[in-house]
């Protein structure tokens, strides 16, 4: 069993322990939603590199079409 000692949570007076709780006590479809939920949620903490030829390739793309911007604002 985890222990906590997070407080309360104002909105529905549940810590993360009875929370959990709740959570064991599912079938396992609906353990299942709440698992891809917090999956969700990690995923959007993760820093994403871009290949170093990708930027590059990226970059003479633009440069190339947009040449005549580029070259007005050179003025």
């Amino acid at each position: 069993m985890l222990e906590t000692s997070v407080n309360l949570n104002e909105s529905n007076g549940k810590d993360a322990a009875e929370i959990i709780q709740e959570i064991e006590r599912l079938p396992e479809l609906e353990r299942g939603k709440v698992v891809e939920f917090v999956e969700g949620l990690k995923s959007t903490k993760q820093i994403r590199y871009i290949d170093r030829s990708v930027v590059e390739q990226t970059g003479d793309q633009v440069l190339r079409e947009h040449a005549p911007l580029f070259k007005k604002l050179a003025e």
